[in-house]
Parts: structure tokens; C-alpha cells; sequence
């Protein structure tokens, strides 16, 4: 039995709203210059990806549990280590890591809602 109410998978649902709506004002916002192409087209599927995760965990809850969103969560702030090498996104992917370890905290503090 769930024990949480289903909003709440949906933290931080307005900045992966705007992820996906309006890359290119967040992409600069984020990078503190004006997004190229390519980090606009970035920031509009990491979006899509995170309005994905959200609406998974709301339809089945028991598959996409909480500590299961915070694995996903966590290898995306991994694979964001990487651009850290990159000067022109190095910015973005530190916010990314941030906000990434966030969800991660949230979704292990969470109750998972399942059998222990």
C-alpha cells in the first residue's frame, strides 16, 4: 500500500515543465550565455525525460518507487560528470548534478511504499 500521496512524485514538476516547453530560455538561463542549438535540443529531451519519470511514478507507482527514481536520478547526475570537462557546458552540468543529487536525497527519504 502507498503511503504517500501520488503528487508527490511530482517534485520540481515546473522546471521539467519547462525543460521540455521552453529549452532555449532555460538552456541560457542555466549557461549564462545564449544556448546553442545543441544544449537547447539537450535541455528539451532531459525535460521529457523527467516529465517521463514523473508521470511513470504516478501511473505505476509500485514499479517507479521512489528509491528507484533516485538510482535513475543519480546516474544522470554520473553522466553529467563527464561535460564537467567541457568549458561551454561545465556550468549546466554542475547545476544538473545539484539539482540530480537532489531528486536523489528526496527519492531515498522518501518511504518507498512497498514491502520492506
Amino acid at each position: 500500500m502507498r503511503t504517500t500521496h501520488p503528487a508527490g512524485a511530482l517534485p520540481g514538476s515546473r522546471l521539467r515543465a519547462s525543460e521540455s516547453n521552453c529549452p532555449g530560455r532555460v538552456a541560457t538561463l542555466v549557461q549564462g550565455r545564449r544556448a546553442d542549438p545543441a544544449a537547447v535540443w539537450f535541455t528539451r529531451l532531459l525535460g521529457l525525460r523527467h516529465l517521463g519519470q514523473a508521470a511513470g511514478a504516478l501511473v505505476a507507482p509500485d514499479v517507479l518507487t521512489p528509491r528507484r527514481g533516485a538510482v535513475i536520478d543519480g546516474l544522470h547526475a554520473v553522466t553529467m560528470l563527464a561535460l564537467l570537462a567541457d568549458r561551454r557546458y561545465r556550468r549546466a552540468a554542475a547545476l544538473n548534478i545539484v539539482v540530480a543529487c537532489g531528486f536523489v536525497g528526496l527519492g531515498l527519504a522518501r518511504p518507498s511504499g512497498g514491502p520492506a
